[in-house]
């Protein structure tokens, strides 16, 4: 006698369909992306440099990279630094300001239309799948450690011809507010060698039971 039995089959179901990203959520699904060798320099003191570099361009919109780059590695003396500009540190001590240990990034396009890091923080609170005011940045995440970080961001829409304005300020590292400009119009001719793989997510796979 089996001392253990296989339970019952459960009868097939079909699955439901699953939902595909926001375009403001994050790059295009069956994309490859058009690249851009550019980076951006946005500060530079004798304890850490900032940049922006590894454009990735798609017909929707772009990612990029921020960098931090310290002088010297030393894990404890950038322990109370907010690299990523998640703003743990704001809250009713501040009253209504931001700590200087705050990282503070953003865009503004030729239109004079702007996104920050600020504007990824007010987020938390509103509907993921609510249309918001063009452009957007959001947070795909990122790593590091001891001063190093790089922090993948989306940018959604692609930008219009003209400047696009990288900006940035970290007060308590002595960085000022700091605006660097690359031409949108390079975004657009990158979007252009994006590549679109397939038009359909295609078929699912079959259930493990059938691949057996």
């Amino acid at each position: 006698m089996e001392f253990f039995k296989a339970p019952e089959q459960w009868p097939p179901q079909a699955p439901s369909p699953e939902p595909e990203p926001k375009p403001w959520h994050g790059p295009p699904l069956r994309t490859l992306p058009g690249h851009l060798a550019e980076t951006l320099l946005l500060a530079h003191t004798d304890r850490v440099a900032i940049a922006v570099s590894a454009f990735a361009v798609y017909p929707t919109g772009f990612t990029f990279a921020l960098e931090t780059v310290p002088r010297r590695y030393s894990p404890r003396e950038w322990a109370g630094l907010d690299h990523f500009g998640f703003g743990h540190g704001i809250g009713e001590q501040h009253q209504g300001g931001l700590p200087p240990e705050l990282l503070r990034f953003g865009v503004e396009f030729a239109d004079g239309s702007r996104a920050t890091s600020l504007d990824m923080l007010n987020r938390r609170h509103q509907d993921p799948d609510a249309v918001p005011s063009a452009p957007v940045l959001w947070s795909m995440g990122g790593g590091g450690g001891g001063g190093r970080w790089s922090h993948n961001v989306w940018v959604w829409p692609l930008p219009p011809a003209g400047p696009l304005t990288f900006a940035c300020e970290w007060p308590a590292l002595e960085i000022p507010l700091t605006r660097r400009d690359i031409d949108g119009e390079l975004l657009r001719q990158a979007a252009n060698r994006s590549r679109l793989l397939w038009d359909d997510p295609g078929e699912p796979p079959p259930a493990p039971s059938a691949r057996r």
